[in-house]
């Protein structure tokens, strides 16, 4: 016989001839691992007569499946959906998983060990005939993975065999369809046992109408499946044979212009061993089948079954009359679904066309077609009836085997000793077939020991000539051992090798001492060599341990008083459900021992027991103590327990799992005593102890034996003091009374003063159960909240009361009472005090820091503003928009360039006069507005200098500081000194203005073409010299921001020094709870300075007149925090002396002034500071005039535009006024449209605004040149210049 293992366990022999089946299967690139030869139509046998207690068992599933024009290809996916297989998703790459499937491999009944384990997987072939593409694929790993309670893994293996099919669909024509591969698992297996396994990443093909080598698809259905096929050792198994087959083999051959069936045939040899010997029809020889294959039917799981699948089984010792092999078993009818199966059980979910079963198969006639029987060779054929390829083939027959037949029985006879019996039996209808060198044990409970010669094993082999029973004895017989450590009686070497052979034995025990046991376990277990038709297999056959049980028994002893006591009957309760005497403990002097009758009797385990009591004449029930052997404690049972009869007396309960003594007391009659129970009433009187003083509350009346002298118990009363006891003799009139007396227990009131309160009152000592009045007063700024405390005592938790004066009744128990106010609540609010935004109310609580806030927020925009114009509060214009943000201190504007008339000292050709208005810095705040021009204003100024043949200019008299226009040359002083001749009342000549705003300076040009030169000059000053000229530009007003100083009350409101600065700590501004406070800003404003232009004579200027204190001694430097006026220079601040206040002007320069050889103007920064470093400038111009008389003639006048303001419009022509028949005078429209300018000009309100660019200037001066002053040339000249230059710049 041979083994491909050593086995250790015997049995029947099933043999496994296993036949996988393969699908067309696809591969797709992997990495080659390992090289293995692809065998085509080949299969290799991984297990060869594996003999013992085996099992099959396996699991699988599919990973893909396409079947073109019927199944779409579809690769499954189940690991990245299963939590279980993370670890493996994770390793892998859930990118990189092409495909995967995940099956349960369960545990076969019986099982005990994994003894080997084979992974298998099909796939279709790439093409047609490209033997490399099936070699490579072949050699790709596969990713193998496991999930159970063993653990997880993740293994990347490759196949130690590969096998494909090669099919001839036509003569000729040979083509590859499935390939299959295996590996050995079986040590990954044996480690993770039972669970969750999955295989990834199977190589794959897409089915296509046509094989495509080059796009890897094949033709017909095209599956990707594996299987996990499992050999386990099982206790319940018949001793088996296993062969297991795996390869790639097409299942029909084109022969001779016919198909022709090719089965996969694999050989089994049972050895020496044979199966079952026919003996009637119950005679009957068993197996496992496992086939897994391909089919191009698909059966869904629901649809109707197709089997295509067959095994047929020959034996090769016997032959037909053709002396063929005979054929044993034949079955053409597997596996009706494309799915896995464990008989009726689905194992697989995924559909494809690779299915498979394992399933038992039976054969039970020999009628002379079907043998099958004492044989030990077989022949086993896989097919199928249509178009596959099989790839392994298996088949598991049963040998001559025997049967046990077996039982343990435990008798318990005493508290002390026990009975083991039992008997082991063969069991078969084989000849000569049994078991041999045999080995039974038997364990017994570890409460239990065998006695030396009372354990006695008997054995009876009928397998010999002369059957004779032999006797083994436990203390004589050396084949019989007994191992105390593990409690087990062992004989060995004894033999049964025939139907009807036995081992019985008998094992009388000793009982452990009081074991506590609920329960006796005794187990026994059977091994021996299996004897098989007279031959000895040498394989060992094991059973499983078998078992018996029985309750133990404890002795029950009873003690009787000598004195009190009669009899005791002690009873069970027995089935029929009444009680049974079983032993009676009397006043039997062989009972006696010392002053009680004692008697014992053995009761099992939770039998239920009844000891019945009998008394002497005078003596009455006391109690029962029963005594816990074990534990050594006793308990009283009297007659209010759950143990004892209130009317019998009888002790009844269960035997507990010990020994237990029950002793019975009695005593004599008893008579009745009283105990009364006073308490002091509230008012009483302690030391006085009478009715009035004392209620009594409570009797008791008792009983008690005549002439004893009892000691009653006191109570306890709560608030209550208990008395001491008292001792008295029990008389037999029952008049005997005992009085106690219960003073009411003195406590303590504590009362604390919580948070805002002042004092508490109500403290002190208290009896138990008088009246407590507290009270308690609450500070200012606080309301009253509530006492918490235990006024209710010490056990009543902590308790709130809302009421300030409170009453309550003395508890019992010390009470401590908290009085608590809570601080109020009041609202602070924040008004910016002539200033703009908003700031949160504030929130605060008494007793509380509250920090007061800044006016400027974390991001540094400011929550409150404040503006102010000259002194003048113009927040609400600034922040209406009304004031526009030009005038803001500090703005800064895109750059532009104003048309203007500059005045060049160094220019002394031009023959125009540049006339200079009042001018202020543009960080200042003047008294001069600046003057817009609206559509209609600029259409009449440009009208009006159309119309201008002679400018009106300023007279040349003494008056002349006054005039507003100077001119840098000879020639322009000539031509704007006012002309007094008669030819001044030509109303050809009328007057010409220009109420252009004085941001924007319009260049105009004369119309004479012999002034040519002069406009050239004109246009070509550079910007270096405008620049030279910048601080006789016209300024803009400028609005300041005030200095946020602190906040005050309201009555301190209105002056800059606050109560309290930003970020400043106060507290308990309100008292009461829910008022209200408003904080006020406090502001530093800004000076300022009211001044006006100043003009000097030429000869003022050159002899030093001008100086710093003269210009000042016109302006006047106001504060309202430092007062008014801020003198000149810088001075001791009023509001504080340690910080100065300065009026200057800080560009001054006298030489300036002293150096001057014509008309001159520049502007001047009067600049004042106040205490906290407030800044105002004030920007005046300072006009110096050549007051030389110079004679006009109407020809200089010719041309040349005038300028005009308010304060010389209404002067006389002589003081630098219009001539009286001036257009600008008599013309209504005229008239109306300059004194519109002027006073846009006054009051700072311009109709329209407009800003020029440099270079827009240029283009405005060449059109003057090019189109002439007004429509002098052209009739639309003016409405094109304001199309052009005027409307695209109006702000």
């Amino acid at each position: 016989m041979k083994e491909q293992r050593k086995l250790n366990k015997g049995g029947k022999m099933l043999l496994l001839f296993t036949l996988v089946i393969s699908s067309i299967f696809l591969l797709r690139p992997f990495t080659v691992k390992a090289d293995v030869n692809v065998n085509i139509n080949k299969e290799t046998q991984i297990v060869t007569d594996l003999i013992g207690q085996y099992s099959i068992n396996y699991t699988g599933d599919a990973n893909f499946f396409g079947f073109y024009g019927y199944y779409e290809n579809n690769n499954y996916n189940e690991m990245v959906k299963d939590t279980d297989f993370k670890a493996t998703v994770d390793t892998i790459g859930k990118d990189k998983i092409v495909n995967s499937s995940i099956a349960s491999l369960k545990k076969t009944d019986g099982a005990t060990q994994i003894e080997a384990a084979y992974l298998v997987w099909e796939t279709s072939v790439q093409g047609k005939n490209n033997t490399d593409l099936v070699k490579k694929a072949a050699n790709k790993a596969v990713y193998f993975a496991g999930s159970t309670d063993k653990g997880a893994f993740t293994k990347k293996v490759n196949a130690s065999y590969a096998a494909v099919d090669m099919r001839e669909p036509h003569l000729g024509t040979k083509e590859y369809t499935f390939s299959c591969m295996y590996v050995d698992v079986t040590s990954v297996v044996q480690k993770y046992g039972y669970g969750k396994y999955g295989v990834a990443n199977i190589p794959y093909a897409a089915s296509m109408k046509t094989s495509n080598t080059d796009k890897g698809t094949h033709a017909g259905e095209s599956s990707s499946a594996w299987q996990l096929i499992v050999i386990e050792k099982n206790s319940k198994a018949n001793v088996r044979a296993v062969s297991l087959k795996i390869g790639s083999h097409f299942n029909y051959q084109w022969e001779g212009s016919t198909w022709t069936k090719n089965p996969v045939s694999m050989n089994l040899n049972l050895g020496d061993c044979k199966t079952n010997q026919y003996i009637n029809e119950d005679s009957e020889v068993s197996g496992e089948l496992l086939l897994l294959g391909t089919n191009s039917g698909i059966v869904k799981s629901n649809a109707t079954e197709q089997k295509s699948f067959g095994l047929e089984l020959y034996d090769r010792v016997n032959k037909d009359k053709n002396k063929n092999d005979k054929l044993a078993y034949s079955n053409s009818g597997l596996i009706g679904h494309s799915y896995f199966y464990h008989g009726d059980t689905q194992l697989s979910s995924k559909l494809s066309s690779v299915r498979g079963i394992l399933t038992d198969f039976s054969m039970n006639k020999d009628d002379g077609a079907h043998p099958g029987f004492a044989t030990n060779k077989f022949r086993a054929e896989a097919s199928d009836s249509s178009w596959s390829t099989l790839f392994v083939v298996g088949l598991a027959v049963d040998v001559a085997d025997y049967d046990l037949i077996s039982n343990q029985d435990t008798t318990v006879t005493s508290a002390a000793s026990a009975t083991v019996t039992g008997g082991i039996q063969v069991k078969t209808d084989q000849s000569d077939t049994g078991y041999y060198d045999g080995k039974l044990v038997v364990t017994l409970d570890d409460a239990l020991t065998p006695i030396k010669g009372e354990t006695i094993f008997t054995v009876l082999d009928k397998g010999v000539t002369k059957p004779t029973k032999v006797k083994y004895i436990y203390g004589t017989d050396k084949e019989l051992k007994y191992d105390a450590a593990k409690h087990t009686l062992t004989l060995s070497g004894y033999d049964n090798k025939a139907d009807g052979s036995y081992v019985d034995y008998t094992i009388s025990c000793t009982v452990k001492e009081n074991s506590g046991k609920k329960v006796f376990k005794n187990q026994y277990e059977v091994a021996g060599k299996l004897r098989s038709q007279k031959y000895s297999t040498g394989i060992e056959k094991k059973t499983e341990p078998l078992s018996s049980q029985a309750v133990p028994m404890y002795r029950f002893t009873v003690k009787m008083d000598k004195t009190a006591g009669k009899n005791i009957d002690i009873q069970k309760f027995n089935s029929s459900g009444r009680y049974t005497s079983l032993f009676t403990v009397s006043a039997d002097q062989k009972l006696l021992a010392g002053d009680y009758y004692v008697g014992s009797v053995d009761i099992p385990y939770n039998g239920i027991i009844s000891a019945v009591p009998t008394f002497n004449t005078g003596y009455v029930f006391s109690k029962w103590i029963d005594l816990n052997e074990k534990t050594n404690v006793s308990t009283d049972r009297k007659a209010t327990s759950d143990m004892v009869n209130d009317t019998t007396y009888a002790y009844e309960r269960s035997m507990p799992a010990y020994n237990m003594t029950l002793t019975l007391t009695g005593v004599l009659d008893e008579a009745v005593y009283t105990v009364h129970h006073w308490k002091q009433k509230a008012d009483g009187i302690a030391s006085t102890r009478d009715d009035k003083n004392y209620e009594l509350v409570e009797t008791e009346t008792k009983k008690a034996q005549i002439g004893s002298r009892i000691t009653p118990a006191v109570k306890t009363y709560t608030g209550f003091d208990s008395p001491k006891t008292q001792t008295k003799e029990v008389t037999a009139d029952g008049k005997m009374v005992i009085d106690y007396y219960y003073e009411r227990h003195l406590y303590n009131v504590t009362l604390n003063a919580g948070t805002g309160i002042e004092k508490t009152t109500g403290g002190g000592s208290y009896r138990y159960g008088q009246s407590v009045t507290i009270d308690a007063a609450v500070k200012e700024g606080y309301h009253w909240l509530n006492w918490k405390g235990n006024y209710k005592g010490g056990s009543g938790g902590e308790q709130t009361v809302d009421a300030k004066k409170f009453v309550f009744t003395m508890p019992a128990g010390n009470v401590t009472m908290t009085a608590n106010a809570e601080a109020n609540k009041y609202t602070i609010h924040f008004d910016p005090n002539g200033g703009f935004g908003h700031i949160d109310d504030i929130e605060a609580t008494y007793d509380e820091d509250v920090t007061l806030p800044d006016v400027w927020n974390a991001d540094g925009t400011a929550a409150y503003v404040k503006y102010t114009l000259d002194g003048q509060n113009v927040t609400e214009d600034v922040i209406a928009g009304v004031i526009p943000k030009a005038m803001m201190d500090g703005y800064e504007e895109e750059e532009t360039e104003d048309m203007e008339d500059t005045e060049d000292p160094d220019n002394a050709e031009d023959p125009e006069g540049a006339g200079n208005s009042e001018n202020e810095d543009s960080e200042n705040n003047g008294d001069d507005s600046d003057a817009g021009n609206s559509d209609a204003d600029a259409q009449n100024s440009m009208n009006a200098v159309e119309e201008a043949g002679n400018a009106e200019t300023a007279d040349n008299s003494d008056e002349a500081d006054n005039a507003e226009m100077a001119d840098s040359s000879d020639e322009a002083d000539e031509a704007e000194m006012a002309d007094n001749s008669d030819e001044s009342d030509d109303t050809d000549n009328p007057d010409v203005t220009d109420d252009t705003d004085q941001n924007e300076k319009v260049a105009v040009t004369k119309e004479n073409k012999d002034d040519v030169e002069d406009i050239d000059a004109f246009n070509d000053l550079e910007e270096e010299d405008i620049e030279e000229n910048k601080k006789a530009e016209e300024p803009k007003k400028k609005v300041y921001a005030s200095v946020f100083m602190g906040w005050s009350l309201e009555d301190g409101k209105d002056t800059f020094i606050p109560q309290w600065k930003a970020g400043d700590i106060v507290r308990n501004l309100v008292a009461e709870d829910g008022g209200e406070i408003t904080l006020y800003a406090a502001w530093d404003d800004c000076p300022w300075i009211q001044a006006q232009d100043l003009y000097y004579t030429l000869e003022q200027a050159q002899s030093g007149f001008i100086t710093e204190e003269e210009i000042l001694s016109h302006a006047t430097a106001t504060d309202r925090e430092d007062g008014s006026p801020i003198l000149p220079g810088t001075n001791p601040a009023p509001s504080d002396p340690e910080v100065f206040t300065s009026f200057t002007i800080p560009d001054y320069q006298a030489e300036e002034f002293t150096n001057l050889q014509h008309d001159f103007a520049t502007s001047e920064n009067l600049t004042v500071v106040d205490h906290v470093g407030n800044t105002y400038v004030k920007q005046i111009m300072v006009h110096v005039t050549d007051t030389t008389p110079k004679k006009l003639t109407q020809m200089d006048l010719t041309g040349v535009t005038r300028f005009i303001n308010s304060k010389y419009y209404n002067k006389s022509f002589e003081e630098g006024g219009l001539e009286d028949n001036s257009i600008w005078k008599v013309d209504p429209e005229y008239k109306a449209a300059l004194e519109s300018a002027l006073n846009n000009m006054d009051h700072d309100t311009p109709a329209e605004t407009y800003v020029f660019s440099k270079e827009t200037i240029k283009q405005m001066k060449q059109y003057v040149e090019t189109h002439g002053i007004g429509n002098s040339k052209e009739p639309d000249a003016l409405n094109n210049f304001y199309n052009q230059f005027l409307a695209p710049n109006r702000k």
